[in-house]
């Protein structure tokens, strides 16, 4: 799997490495980052189609300053931090800048309503993390799902790595004690 993981890597710096050299190039790179950066926007705007104008409008900054970007493994987590301050601009024009955690909160429960229902402790997984705050389901839905680094979520939430490695403890023992509690439960 990590081999998988690694090969992935380099495929992604490479198409951003030809993105840099032409816009020619740029439609390989959309199509690969496209499909996770709208879900992204789509999680922290809970509006299918502000998500789309978000990241439609990402791709233009992203485009424009993909030349200047020195390191092609850090594209990722430059996007994500992209279309991650312009759903945070566009959440402070609507007014409701508190409402972010619990819009995103409320879309991973829909998507896991909408999800075949896995079996047995997957099921137990699944609920002790909507019990979470929303604050740490999205970070571990950075970390665990899309795979981000300690540094990356960092940088796509504006807060050092010191505060993700402590809010990502927290959410871990606290998922570990609703597990536990589940299990002694039954």
């Amino acid at each position: 799997c990590r081999a998988m993981d690694r090969r992935e890597h380099i495929q992604d710096e490479l198409l951003v490495l030809r993105a840099q050299t032409g816009p020619e190039h740029v439609n390989a790179l959309v199509d690969r980052w496209h499909k996770p950066l709208w879900t992204h926007a789509h999680r922290m705007t809970g509006d299918r189609e502000t998500a789309w104008d978000i990241v439609q409008e990402s791709w233009i900054t992203i485009v424009e300053g993909l030349r200047r970007l020195r390191r092609p493994d850090a594209f990722p987590a430059w996007a994500f931090r992209i279309v991650s301050n312009r759903c945070l601009n566009w959440r402070r024009k609507q007014g409701r800048r508190q409402e972010l955690l619990a819009d995103y909160a409320l879309e991973e429960t829909r998507q896991r309503q909408n999800a075949p229902s896995p079996p047995g402790d997957v099921d137990a997984l699944d609920a002790a993390l909507k019990a979470l705050p929303a604050d740490w389901q999205m970070l571990l839905s950075l970390y665990y799902e899309q795979g981000f680094t300690v540094s990356e979520i960092a940088g796509i939430l504006g807060i050092n790595a010191g505060t993700v490695k402590s809010r990502l403890y927290r959410a871990r023992r606290e998922l570990k004690t609703r597990m536990e509690g589940m299990t002694n439960d039954e």
